[in-house]
């Protein structure tokens, strides 16, 4: 059999492997994915699967790799590095499942085969699968370099159709097996610098997965203060030339499974629907999601502005429908899908969105003043209330304390005073200007008693100045 015949061979994994974390090399995770794209539908009743061992040198060896000598000793190798890499899988409730990948793999010289059986919990997300799966040809993968190349290629192969995908930056680190713990538990980082992660990874992914796979991507940074915090990936079918080396782009999931599995914004299909749009077209669209849009251009723009799909779908959808209130349209569903593909706008919606989204912000920010003034009192009770369980406690240690503390001073002439009290009593009970130049001359005096009220005073002034700044 022709190596041909494994490179269009169809891989479908369930997501939840396809997210799970790992780290395999390109070989390994070539390995994997290749005995995977073996079992089907017609083979799913088999508890094990053989096949011819030079099969796997020619599905797996790269067009300009070296002779790989023994492959018996290249496949026994490569079982037992995996063995020791075993899937991680996180659960809900912050548990965890270790999963092994094979239960058996077995090499028969005599008969030139080797024999292979995926783990019960493997085989499971590779076959019966009637929900939460994607798929993909092996040959998307067969020339991919870099095993995190591989590994975002699947985990957007997961989001292909949802347009885009958000991830916070360790986890994704994670996932991709930049970021794993070593046999001591301790965490090891593959270019924990952003700026070298960005250059050496995810670039070269983006140039790989564009010049060798039916899909590409675009990226957006979002940043908590000076870092980079989250990644958007917004997904883009890749388009075939006359020099593409891509024999399949793109392939929708079979549509009676997919219109169970796919998770629509019920919202924008009834809208489609009223502009015009059958049911089934408007679902349709809504699948195509940024890959109605053709242009590079109009592509980048929707990344530039981090437009997630249902935004920009629902910016669309206005504009049409404020078209044909104007009364200068004769075909709105058509109008809608060039608006889309074309990413139309208008000047007189932008200013009315702006206006709209500068009352939001507005109100946002007002109610997190509000929280932040409450935080604020909060905070300043607290640190008042320690003060005078320090004051107390030095009073209790020496009852001519605050005679010592204001030898020299009138302090029945400071505003607050009250004559009909003692002096201890006007120290521990009264508030305002003589409490608080009271507390000055106790912290100027015992500064080291008041270290541990240091860091709530902080948080104050911090928290104060923010408000200042709303």
């Amino acid at each position: 059999m022709q190596d041909t015949d494994y490179r269009n061979k169809l891989v479908v994994k369930s997501n939840r492997l396809m997210e799970s974390k790992y780290q395999l090399s390109v070989r390994e995770q070539k390995f994997i994915i290749f005995l995977a794209s073996l079992i089907d539908r017609d083979t799913m009743h088999l508890k094990e699967t053989s096949i011819k061992i030079k099969q796997v040198e020619a599905a797996l060896k790269g067009r300009n790799d070296k002779k790989w000598g023994s492959v018996y000793d290249v496949v026994r190798d490569l079982v037992h590095s995996i063995h020791t890499k075993p899937l991680d899988i996180r659960k809900p409730d912050g548990g965890w499942t270790m999963i092994s990948w094979f239960a058996r793999v077995d090499a028969d010289a005599g008969q030139g085969t080797i024999t292979f059986e995926f783990t019960e919990y493997i085989k499971e997300q590779l076959i019966q699968l009637k929900e939460h799966f994607s798929q993909y040809r092996f040959e998307n993968i067969l020339a991919l370099k870099s095993s995190y190349s591989i590994r975002i290629y699947e985990l957007l192969k997961v989001s292909q159709f949802k347009g885009s995908v958000t991830y916070e930056l360790s986890d994704f680190r994670q996932m991709i097996g930049a970021s794993y713990k070593d046999e001591n538990q301790k965490w090891v980082h593959k270019y924990e610098e952003y700026k070298i992660f960005k250059n050496r990874i995810l670039k070269n992914a983006q140039k790989e997965l564009k010049r060798e796979t039916d899909i590409y991507f675009e990226i957006k940074e979002q940043r908590e203060g000076r870092s980079v915090k989250y990644l958007t990936f917004y997904v883009f079918k890749n388009k075939k030339t006359k020099t593409s080396p891509q024999k399949e782009l793109f392939v929708e999931l079979n549509p009676k499974i997919e219109e169970k599995e796919y998770d629509y914004t019920m919202t924008v299909i009834e809208a489609f629907i009223k502009i015009g749009l059958k049911e089934s077209d408007a679902r349709k669209l809504y699948r195509e999601g940024f890959n109605t849009i053709e242009e590079d251009e109009v592509r980048k723009e929707i990344v530039k502005k981090a437009r997630t799909l249902d935004e920009y779908f629902f910016e669309k959808i206005d504009y049409t429908n404020f078209m044909v209130a104007k009364g200068d349209v004769t075909n709105p569903p058509g109008l809608l899908l060039t608006a889309i593909k074309q990413n139309y706008k208008s000047k007189e919606i932008e200013k009315s969105q702006k206006i709209n989204t500068i009352r939001k912000k507005r109100v946002v920010l007002d109610k997190l003043k509000k929280i932040n003034k409450k935080k604020l009192t909060e905070i300043a009770r607290a640190i008042s209330e320690k003060e005078d369980t320090v004051v107390k406690d030095l009073y209790a240690e020496d009852e001519n304390f605050f005679e010592k503390l204001l030898e020299g001073e009138y302090p029945e002439l400071w505003l607050g005073y009250d004559n009909s009290k003692t002096l201890a009593e006007n120290c521990l009970t009264t508030s305002g200007t003589f409490k608080a130049k009271m507390k000055m001359k106790v912290k100027e005096k015992f500064p080291d008693k008041f270290g541990l009220i240091d860091t709530d005073i902080e948080r104050y002034k911090k928290l104060k100045k923010e408000i200042q700044l709303m």
